[in-house]
């Protein structure tokens, strides 16, 4: 078992138990075989209920690799991120919580 801050947190050995995933690895050969049907990711993320991202990745295992790599190098986090302007949202969120009666002093 992992310890992150407080919380006990135990990783899921088996993938059905995972929410996270979101197609088992063994309904990979169906995903496979559906795409060069259908040749159409969208068709097949539809009917599996996922994102045709997702898809991709498994039918094309390189471009998971190059979409890995892509944000990696792009810091894709760091163009939303303004430091001021999340300093005066998180100032007003926290009056607005002081207002309704919660304390946000540290401890």
């Amino acid at each position: 078992m992992a310890k992150y801050g407080f919380k006990q947190y135990e990783k899921y050995n088996d993938e059905k138990l995972d929410g996270r995933v979101k197609i088992l690895k063994e309904q990979y050969p169906e995903v496979i075989a559906m795409y060069e049907d259908l040749k159409s990711s969208r068709k097949v993320a539809k009917a599996f209920g996922v994102d045709k991202k997702i898809i991709l990745f498994i039918v094309n295992p390189e471009y998971k690799k190059k979409d890995a790599l892509r944000q990696k190098n792009e810091h894709h986090w760091k163009k939303y991120y303004d430091k001021d302007y999340h300093k005066m949202a998180m100032r007003k969120y926290r009056k607005k919580k002081r207002e309704l009666g919660y304390d946000y002093k540290k401890k």
